[in-house]
C-alpha cells in the first residue's frame, strides 16, 4: 500500500514515494531523481531510502534499460533488460559514533525477459 508524487518540473523531477507494509506493519519512504552520468548512455537514477521501523537507510544508483542480445532468443522475443543497481546500506543507531552501524555495499543485477 503506498503512493508517490513528483516534485518540480523539467527533465529531472524528484519523485517522493511512501508505502506501508501491512505484513510487517512498517512504513517505507524513498526520494529519487533521474541523473545523467558522463560517458554513460543509459538512464541513471539516484535514490535515497528509509525504513524507520528497521532503523535502516540506503542509497542506490541504478543504471537501467541496459540491453544485450538475448541468449537463445527465438522469434518474438525482445532483448532482455539488464538494470544494474549499486547500493550502500546501513542501520541507524543514535548512540553509536557517526550514527551508522554495520554498513554494507553491493551490486544487484536484474534480468527480465519480455515476450
Amino acid at each position: 500500500m503506498g503512493g508517490s508524487a513528483r516534485l518540480g518540473g523539467g527533465a529531472a523531477p524528484w519523485t517522493v514515494a511512501a508505502s506501508y507494509d501491512l505484513n510487517a506493519m512498517a512504513p517505507f519512504a524513498s526520494l529519487s531523481r533521474p541523473i545523467s552520468l558522463p560517458r554513460v548512455a543509459s538512464p541513471a537514477t539516484l535514490s535515497l531510502h528509509a525504513a524507520p521501523a528497521a532503523d535502516t537507510v540506503m542509497a542506490t544508483l541504478e543504471l537501467g534499460a541496459l540491453t544485450a542480445p538475448a541468449l537463445g532468443a527465438g522469434a518474438g522475443w525482445r532483448a532482455p533488460r539488464h538494470p544494474v543497481k549499486a547500493f550502500a546500506r546501513a542501520r541507524v543507531d543514535r548512540a553509536a559514533p557517526g550514527w551508522l552501524v554495520a554498513p554494507a555495499v553491493g551490486v544487484l543485477v536484474e534480468r527480465t525477459f519480455d515476450r
